[in-house]
């Protein structure tokens, strides 16, 4: 992540250097980019379907040093990487995301996966917990494309791998995204606690 405070990002019109190396924050910008370019919705929800896409980036592309940017491991949910809080607390607190912290009551056994409480009941017919909503500021949104022309210049395929991903599975219904990982990547039921994980 480059220093990203104003004035120090280059106004539209100066060139943008393509030497830049990415690190994780720059990565789930762009993934919030392409949600809100691809499909025209600014909002991004539930941070376990973060974690699903940057999982299926590492998985199923080539996409340059995504496997060194976040290590996930088998969690009570499948995939887990604390990389990724980490970085999101991080462009919250640079100012380049908002994150909207919502209640959220759903009918589903599968909805907490979505959800981010300590401990949300599973299995139950409702869940309650906290949601976290996802979205670029205006500043969030001129890095977002910065980056997104100094990749495109250097590893096109990256910009390729990042909207295919997007495309593929960022409208996904959650639980055809939880079904989907864990039967394609079994590994990953391990120490799941999730419904889906007992019939995938």
């Amino acid at each position: 992540m480059i220093d990203a405070r104003p004035g120090l990002i280059p106004p539209d019109d100066d060139p943008i250097p393509t030497d830049i190396a990415l690190d994780r924050e720059d990565v789930i910008l762009l993934i919030l980019e392409a949600n809100e370019r691809l499909f025209g919705a600014p909002r991004f929800r539930g941070v376990t379907r973060l974690e699903k896409i940057l999982y299926l980036l590492h998985r199923e592309t080539s996409f340059e040093g995504i496997g060194r940017f976040f290590v996930f491991v088998h969690h009570l949910f499948g995939p887990f990487s604390k990389e990724v809080y980490s970085a999101v607390e991080f462009l919250e607190s640079a100012g380049l995301i908002c994150v909207e912290r919502t209640d959220a009551t759903r009918y589903s056994r599968v909805a907490a996966e979505e959800l981010t409480s300590e401990r949300p009941r599973v299995g139950a017919a409702f869940v309650s917990a906290r949601e976290r909503v996802f979205s670029l500021t205006e500043f969030g949104r001129r890095v977002a494309k910065m980056w997104r022309v100094s990749l495109g210049r250097r590893r096109p395929q990256d910009l390729e791998a990042i909207d295919g991903t997007v495309r593929r599975y960022a409208r996904m219904p959650l639980v055809a995204l939880i079904r989907y990982v864990y039967r394609k990547y079994p590994e990953t039921t391990k120490n799941s606690i999730h419904p889906e994980a007992t019939s995938s």
